[in-house]
């Protein structure tokens, strides 16, 4: 006797794939852990040592650049492996594994709004999540996760403020104490209309407060340091957007407002989208008009790709799992082609310019799109 039904056998068979598909994620970003690291796991063994030792990360070195959460973090990690004889190894497992984690997360998020194990399997087995999660470590991902949350659980058709809100901006605030990518996101609140001017408004300026609150802790001994190390960190600008164009029309030092003016103006003209979406461009718009970009950074829009890139993905993936392939920072595999011209060109500044054009290609085509379905509803 069938003790299932077909819509059972259904769901349990999917289960088994998406398993499928995180476990062969995971064993993939765990392999890559063990060709190597580079400066960014170095900065967290210095982070963990003085977290986990009560000291002040803002006081005691310039090798964070973050908002607390992460540090508190890698401060317990750094504990917990302490406890075994190779710590390193051991601290490494935990920092993998809790990145693996928030990206299987992730991934599940995507399966469950959009009911596609294509676009869970491409987030989880791309290339470029699996290279920069395994090796490079970096945390983006456990930013993006409580962002990304928060934008399917607020209602953004509600006109009032309620209880219902408190969990979203709780989540969006918890990402920007951990790594402040969506620093201007609160800001694209206030264009929704759809919203009350209370609601907006608690959205656009509680996140921002509770992050600027967030440093309180760490002033006496670390203003200094949280100055200079979070908010008036600049790493070097490379803008591979418009880079040349500035520098044929001799610009200079006008990246910062370019940037923040296109991020602005994307905020307006996708409004009218669903939070689920609009924050899935903003995370394109933070790379592709960003003044500078380094490795880590091209992982960022990896979410948002699977889910708008349509042909672009595919290049995206391709070109991007190739510069990190080659990159002298990731696996290094460039010292065996260093002859040749277009390896070369590829981890020079070829790797983030294409990374950047084929992002502003995916926002173009996305927004001409919604522009041409507008216009097939006014004349029908």
């Amino acid at each position: 006797m069938n003790i299932y039904t077909m819509e059972q056998k259904e769901k349990l068979l999917t289960a088994v794939k998406f398993s499928a598909i995180a476990l062969t994620g995971i064993l993939l970003r765990f392999f890559i852990m063990t060709l190597g690291h580079n400066f960014d796991f170095d900065s967290y063994q210095i982070v963990g040592k003085i977290v986990s030792s009560g000291g002040n990360v803002y006081a005691e070195t310039t090798r964070y650049n973050y908002g607390p959460v992460f540090s508190l973090i890698l401060g317990l990690l750094y504990y917990c492996a302490s406890f075994f004889r190779d710590h390193v190894f051991a601290f490494r497992i935990f920092i993998v594994g809790m990145l693996t984690a928030a990206d299987c997360a992730l991934a599940f998020l995507v399966y469950k709004k959009y009911g596609s194990l294509n676009a869970a399997a491409l987030f989880l087995l791309n290339p470029v999540s699996v290279i920069i999660t395994g090796y490079h470590n970096q945390f983006d991902a456990l930013a993006i996760l409580p962002g990304y949350a928060a934008c399917l659980l607020t209602d953004a058709t509600g006109k009032s403020l309620t209880k219902k809100d408190i969990v979203p901006i709780a989540l969006v605030s918890l990402s920007l104490m951990t790594k402040h990518l969506l620093f201007l996101f609160p800001v694209w609140m206030l264009f929704k209309a759809s919203m009350s001017g209370k609601k907006r408004v608690a959205y656009a300026f509680v996140p921002p407060a509770l992050f600027l609150l967030s440093f309180l802790p760490y002033i006496d001994k670390g203003l200094n340091g949280i100055l200079h190390n979070v908010f008036l960190y600049r790493p070097f600008d490379n803008f591979p957007l418009l880079h040349m164009v500035f520098r044929r029309l001799n610009i200079c030092n006008l990246e910062i407002y370019f940037f923040v003016a296109s991020l602005a103006m994307l905020g307006y003209w996708t409004r009218q989208r669903q939070l689920k979406d609009q924050i899935l461009f903003y995370f394109i718009g933070l790379v592709c008009f960003s003044p500078a970009v380094a490795n880590q950074y091209l992982a960022i829009p990896v979410l948002a790709i699977c889910i708008l890139g349509g042909f672009f993905k595919h290049v995206y993936f391709a070109v991007i799992g190739l510069f990190l392939t080659f990159s002298p920072d990731e696996l290094k595999l460039g010292i065996y082609y260093n002859h040749n011209s277009l390896v070369s060109w590829l981890v020079g500044k070829g790797g983030y310019m294409t990374a950047a054009w084929i992002l502003f290609a995916v926002l173009l085509y996305r927004l001409w799109i919604r522009r041409q379905r507008n216009r097939s509803l006014a004349h029908g």
